[in-house]
């Protein structure tokens, strides 16, 4: 009898999880602003800034943060090269990609591919360089924290503190966590090489 009462728990459970509708992913704007390159143009002995807005936005659904930037080249000093220095990248943004929501400061189609290289950086090139609007972008698991960058156009100049992904603190602390007991398991063999009974 028994076990009849459970399987129609059991049953009424699973006909209670049918109904329930799922929950939906949502977007969560995390950091968002922008930065100046400055530095001088190839050739010439005058300065010049390119703002770069960048936006970050963490999706419930995916478990991921999109990074995106945007930036306008100035007409004598196309950009050849951008290059965001930041481990733990999950995708680089496909040319194309929409983007848009209320979540997001930063909207439109992405205009370049990119490509992660070594697994320590993500690079997009134009060649010829360019003077158009850019949006590009790329997504981790990991949030975000001040790293650095680099535009190219001939020379460069480096962007200080663009937002870039990091483990976070807690997930630093609980792989060493589980490091733990290997650790004691090889002490112990260690101290019965020592001292065989």
């Amino acid at each position: 009898m028994i076990n009849y009462k459970l399987a129609a728990v059991a049953v009424g459970t699973l006909v209670l999880a049918a109904g329930t509708p799922a929950t939906r992913a949502a977007l969560t704007s995390v950091d968002s602003g922008s930065a100046s390159f400055v530095w001088p143009a190839s050739g010439s002995s005058a300065s010049f800034n390119i703002d770069v807005g960048y936006d970050v936005v963490f999706d419930s659904g995916t478990m991921q943060y999109t990074y995106l930037y945007n930036f306008t080249p100035l007409t004598d000093s196309p950009i050849g090269q951008f290059q965001i220095n930041a481990n733990y990248l999950s995708g680089v943004l496909t040319e194309g990609t929409l983007i848009s929501g209320s979540a997001y400061d930063l909207t439109g189609a992405v205009t370049e591919d990119g490509s992660i290289n070594a697994g320590t950086d993500v690079l997009w090139t134009w060649n010829p360089a360019t003077t158009k609007e850019q949006l590009v972008g790329f997504t981790s698991y990991f949030g975000p924290t001040d790293g650095d960058a680099v535009l190219t156009d001939g020379s460069f100049g480096i962007l200080a503190d663009p937002p870039v992904p990091v483990p976070e603190a807690s997930t630093v602390l609980a792989g060493a966590l589980m490091l733990l007991p290997l650790g004691i398991s090889t002490l112990r063999s260690w101290r019965k090489e020592l001292n065989p009974v």
